[in-house]
């Protein structure tokens, strides 16, 4: 099966313009753990989503992280580069979602999960609070909206392709949400405490929760 990273490459390898291309590989290159998405591969191994689904998933999750990073340049390529990570992303969970044959009502899902993530109501809307110090918005606000909503839609994604069962995917989108406000509120609960009704099952994905705290 092929690497998260190797994947990756693989997406912008034949995209546009050179400089459109290295812009977008510069911005995946900037979080060179790919926490996110080896993340949203561990949640899909709890619910038996097989790795030719997962991966993709994992992929589009960290497009839209390093679409964030993108325009932290703070030019006109570093939007442009967001913008094709963020059309790319949802693109690839259109793929999983086909490979997956799964119903309609699971795609549609999976792509709003990944559309709010995305949006006013999550990184978007979250960075503007961060830039222009929206007083409403406190630290642990603006890092729900960053961080906890992209990896709750990671896992609430592998949730909706593997059909898992409704109170598996709530566990995993709670999980997900806390362990992005964690980094930064200490009186979040600990998110790994919300895996414990998952049994031996995420191991792994406590592990990296952990790794992703440090």
């Amino acid at each position: 099966m092929i690497s998260l990273d190797e994947y990756l490459r693989q997406q912008i390898s034949a995209w546009g313009p050179p400089a459109l291309n290295q812009a977008m590989a510069e911005a995946l290159r900037a979080d060179s753990r790919l926490l996110r998405g080896r993340l949203t591969c561990a949640a899909a191994d709890v619910v038996d989503l097989e790795p030719a689904l997962a991966v993709p998933l994992a992929a589009a999750v960290e497009m839209v992280h390093s679409a964030s990073l993108a325009l932290d340049r703070g030019d006109r390529l570093g939007a442009l580069a967001g913008l094709s990570l963020v059309s790319r992303a949802l693109w690839l969970v259109g793929v999983a979602t086909t490979l997956a044959g799964a119903p309609a009502d699971a795609s549609q899902m999976a792509l709003e999960r990944l559309s709010e993530a995305v949006g006013a109501e999550g990184l978007s809307g979250g960075r503007a609070a961060e830039w222009t110090h929206a007083p409403e918005w406190d630290v642990e606000r603006v890092r729900d909206k960053t961080s906890g909503s992209l990896l709750a839609a990671g896992m609430g994604m592998v949730g909706d392709l593997a059909g898992a069962p409704p109170a598996t995917g709530v566990v995993l989108i709670e999980f997900g949400r806390r362990l992005g406000i964690a980094a930064v509120a200490e009186s979040v609960a600990d998110p790994v405490e919300v895996l414990e009704s998952l049994g031996s099952r995420a191991t792994v994905l406590a592990g990296l929760a952990r790794e992703f705290l440090e």
